[in-house]
C-alpha cells in the first residue's frame, strides 16, 4: 500500500513531463537553426529588383500598406500576432512568400495588380527565404521606388 502511494504520489510529475515531451515539435523551429550558407547574388539578381519594381509603390516609408515597409527591412523579420512578413529558412510561414505565390485572382495575392510574379523570380525569393532571408546592410540593402513594371513577356 505504501509503494502504491509513492506511484500516485509520482503520477502528476510523470503527467506534466508527459505533456512536455508530446508538446515539443519534431520539426527544428527556423529561429534554431544555424544560419544556411546563402548565395549573396540571389537578393541583387531577383529579390531587390521585384521588389523595388512591384512592391515598394505600396510598401515604403510613406505607405506602409498592411503594415509592410521595405525601407525598414528590420521590420519584416519582427514576430508579429499574424506571424512574420518574412521567416528566415522557411518560406512557407513568410507571409510575403505566401502572398506572392496566390494564384493572381485571390483576393490576398500579391502584388495587387493581377499580373503575379513570374516563376523564376518567386523561385528566387523561395531560395533567398530557405537560405536564411540575408538583407545586405549599407547601399545594398537599401531600395528605391523606380518605375513600376511588370514582364508582360512572361505571361500570355
Amino acid at each position: 500500500m505504501n509503494r502504491t502511494l509513492k506511484i500516485y504520489r509520482l503520477f502528476p510529475f510523470g503527467l506534466l513531463l508527459a505533456s512536455l515531451v508530446s508538446c515539443q515539435s519534431t520539426k527544428r523551429s527556423s529561429a534554431n537553426l544555424p544560419p544556411a550558407p546563402a548565395d549573396p547574388q540571389v537578393f541583387g539578381r531577383t529579390v531587390r529588383p521585384v521588389l523595388e519594381h512591384r512592391c515598394i509603390h505600396c510598401h515604403n516609408n510613406e505607405k506602409p500598406n498592411a503594415g509592410l515597409n521595405f525601407q525598414n527591412p528590420s521590420l519584416l523579420y519582427t514576430l508579429t500576432e499574424t506571424g512574420r512578413f518574412i521567416d528566415p529558412g522557411s518560406p512557407e510561414t513568410s507571409r510575403i512568400y505566401m502572398a506572392i505565390i496566390k494564384p493572381n485572382t485571390h483576393p490576398g495575392a500579391m502584388p495587387g495588380d493581377g499580373w503575379g510574379i513570374d516563376l523564376e523570380d518567386l523561385q528566387g525569393f523561395r531560395t533567398w527565404i530557405k537560405d536564411g532571408a540575408p538583407w545586405p546592410e549599407g547601399k545594398n540593402g537599401q531600395l528605391e521606388v523606380k518605375d513600376y513594371q511588370v514582364k508582360l513577356d512572361d505571361y500570355p
